[in-house]
């Protein structure tokens, strides 16, 4: 079989580039109590939760960025509770149990993928989607913070890479098969839990790569007049695959003569992948929207000018943390599981 060349040769920077989308994740979860095997501690590893130091939060509601609140981590009230002790984490979910199960799903269009579920006997199920490259890291990380929850994480089709490399759709629609057609195991992860579970809600948490994923997938969904998630939270997006792989490049800590190299190469990317074509059809779920003061993929300012204005439905918030690109749940856990917490229950209404 005969490819294009441009076509394989943009398939390849772009599995080269994908790695610089998400900064890696580190180990947080940390065991914590002793008298207990390792196999128990390696299910229950809550977060650490010690008191941060003055951390400021701004969080917008609504259409109208008069409304910005602006709340000091170590002056709010109710943050306390998250910072509640480790060992009374531990007893907590010793006591209630939990039960973690592995199985695969398979979309409609055959692709058969793993899913770990952590049932906690929660009426909320939480859904993440991590980065390109920090899936099964993130993934543990935010399933030992959302203890509370019932929470879902899945991988995509490309990482099983054997299998996706030999897909003839691959090379014939790179971006298609590692973007667009990634949507399709998240409306089957959301379908089936909606079938199987029984939820009052269901909320959806991706970050970076999967925000637009997720996005896609509840664009697609209203389009056929229905709905995949009840609420989204979505952390560090990023405006258009041109702009991300750019920033990447040419990114200060990573110049060189790779970036020079493959520089006029994502210029030629196509722009029709962008977050922001699909926030435009949107209206049903209300949208927390997580973002990095300091996100070098994307500003604060690029955030308000390229991905704000296409928020269409008006149920939506923005909080403005102090840290970098996927930084804000490592850098502080509690105050991201406190404000993640408290649009889950009551939208920030």
């Amino acid at each position: 079989m005969r490819f294009n060349t441009f076509t394989k040769k943009c398939f390849f920077v772009l599995i080269i580039a994908s790695f610089g989308l998400t900064l890696p994740f580190k180990a947080y979860s940390v065991p914590f109590w002793s008298g207990v095997s390792s196999r128990v501690r390696s299910i229950f590893s809550p977060t650490r939760c010690t008191t941060p130091p003055r951390q400021t939060f701004y969080l917008v509601n609504g259409s109208q960025h008069s409304g910005v609140q602006q709340i000091a981590s170590d002056e709010h009230p109710e943050m306390s509770q998250y910072q509640r002790a480790e060992m009374e984490i531990a007893r907590y979910l010793i006591q209630r149990g939990e039960r973690i199960t592995n199985f695969n799903l398979t979309t409609q269009s055959g692709v058969e993928f793993p899913v770990k579920f952590f049932n906690r006997n929660s009426r909320t199920l939480l859904i993440i989607g991590g980065g390109l490259t920090s899936q099964t890291r993130s993934g543990n990380f935010y399933a030992s913070t959302f203890y509370d929850y019932d929470v879902i994480k899945f991988e995509y089709r490309w990482n099983n890479l054997s299998n996706f490399l030999r897909r003839k759709s691959t090379f014939l629609h790179p971006f298609r098969s590692i973007f667009n057609d990634c949507a399709e195991e998240v409306a089957t992860v959301v379908n089936y839990m909606r079938q199987h579970g029984n939820y009052d809600q269901i909320v959806g948490l991706p970050t970076c790569y999967s925000t637009y994923t997720f996005s896609l997938a509840q664009s697609q969904a209203e389009g056929h007049g229905r709905t995949l998630f009840d609420k989204l939270i979505i952390d560090s997006s990023f405006s258009s695959l041109p702009t991300a792989i750019c920033r990447y490049l040419f990114d200060p800590r990573r110049q060189g003569l790779i970036s020079r190299i493959l520089s006029p190469i994502t210029k030629r990317f196509p722009t029709n992948i962008a977050i922001q074509n699909h926030l435009a059809t949107i209206t049903r779920p209300p949208i927390l929207f997580i973002h990095g003061s300091r996100d070098w993929l994307l500003s604060t300012r690029e955030f308000r000018e390229e991905i704000w204005p296409y928020v269409t439905t008006t149920r939506r918030s923005l909080l403005v943390t102090p840290f970098s690109h996927v930084g804000s749940m490592p850098g502080n856990p509690c105050a991201y599981k406190y404000f993640c917490d408290q649009f889950i229950e009551r939208t920030f209404e």
